[in-house]
């Protein structure tokens, strides 16, 4: 019974967006696309909820307010059908919500190094636009890492997560996007 709930939903998914005269290709895209922003929309949230239960507020915030924002976009993409707004917040998004939730929680070190799964959005660009806008795109990665780098003193100090929560969102927030890239 869960395989066929899990069949349906993934059948309900496929077709969001999905307009009558798409080719095949086109509609590979979108699902791609569409699949994306849904799980990575569902990351947001347990992501959030993570830093909720360890009394991070404001870092929670940045990546629930993410999932609501590309939910939203998600259902925007079902509605029009404009897949070009549905990849372009996805990836801006996508690019800024690393930062802003290492900025929220301290820099670097205070931070995981959450940032490095921004590494992803620019492989993401490959699959979903040109090699040229992956570029642009990577250049947009290295922009924050460096403006990071240059804000970090200015960012707080501590933050409330133990040295334990921080060692294993360390490994979490580099070993997934390295796997993700060398899979």
């Amino acid at each position: 019974m869960f395989k066929n709930v899990w069949l349906e939903l993934l059948a309900l998914f496929a077709r969001i967006g999905a307009r009558p005269e798409d080719t095949e290709e086109e509609r590979l895209h979108k699902q791609l696309i569409t699949a994306t922003a849904l799980m990575t929309g569902l990351a947001g949230f347990v992501w959030g909820l993570l830093y909720f239960s360890f009394g991070e507020w404001l870092p929670g915030l940045i990546p629930f307010a993410y999932g609501v924002i590309v939910y939203l976009n998600v259902l925007l993409f079902a509605i029009t059908g404009n897949v070009n707004l549905l990849r372009g917040v996805l990836l801006i998004t996508l690019l800024l919500l690393p930062f802003l939730l290492m900025w929220s929680l301290g820099g670097f070190v205070l931070g995981s190094v959450v940032a490095s799964w921004g590494m992803l959005v620019p492989l993401i660009a490959l699959l979903l636009t040109t090699p040229r806008n992956a570029f642009y795109w990577f250049l947009g990665f290295l922009a924050l890492i460096i403006l990071s780098a240059v804000i970090e003193p200015f960012l707080r100090t501590d933050n409330l997560l133990s040295p334990l929560v921080r060692d294993i969102f360390f490994v979490i927030d580099v070993g997934i996007p390295s796997s993700v890239i060398f899979v």
